[in-house]
């Protein structure tokens, strides 16, 4: 074989290689993710926070430039053990950022826990609860009204709207999370 030949099909071999890794990609987000939050070792604690927080929320949500907020998010972050599950992550960023003065991440965060457990009515309580407490109303019942449709969750969702919400008394945000806890630990155990 010449030379040109042996370059030809080495140069093909790296081509097809590089094609079929982008394909993967492509394919699988989570690699994506994953490869982005592994190089992001080369850029400070901060920048690799919005980096985790950009890829848990698929960039539709963009972390606040309060540096303090984002020190609470990070140390929230590497502290999440490893088999804690995704939609709980977003539920206790959700409480965090309430607490934090950045409410108005607060629904959207509560949404994302809905939209990856949908079969788990404490996410909707909590997110029709939010609302209520910001005179919503519509809103929340709304939220419920989607909880009540789906057969796992309807009658913890039915309860709530029952009780709190059609007499317009909201909990405090964030007052199923120890209920959230024994659950889990109920759970894992």
């Amino acid at each position: 074989m010449n030379k040109i030949k042996i370059i030809l099909i080495i140069f093909g071999v790296v081509v097809l290689f590089f094609v079929s890794e982008a394909a993967y990609v492509i394919n699988h987000p989570s690699a994506l993710s994953a490869y982005t939050l592994k190089t992001a070792r080369i850029i400070s604690a901060t920048d690799r926070t919005d980096i985790a927080f950009f890829i848990l929320t698929k960039g539709k949500l963009e972390l606040p430039s309060d540096q303090n907020y984002k020190t609470i998010v990070k140390n929230y972050l590497s502290s999440v053990p490893p088999k804690y599950d995704l939609p709980r992550v977003y539920y206790d960023l959700a409480l965090i950022s309430y607490a934090n003065g950045q409410e108005n991440l607060t629904p959207k965060l509560l949404e994302s826990s809905i939209n990856l457990d949908p079969g788990f009515s404490f996410w909707y309580v909590e997110l029709a609860n939010y609302y209520l407490s910001r005179g919503q109303v519509e809103i929340g019942r709304k939220v419920l009204d989607d909880c009540i449709a789906i057969d796992a969750p309807r009658k913890h969702c039915q309860d709530y709207l029952n009780s709190s919400f059609n007499n317009n008394q909201p909990e405090s945000t964030g007052f199923l999370k120890e209920s959230i806890n024994k659950f889990y630990e109920t759970r894992d155990h």
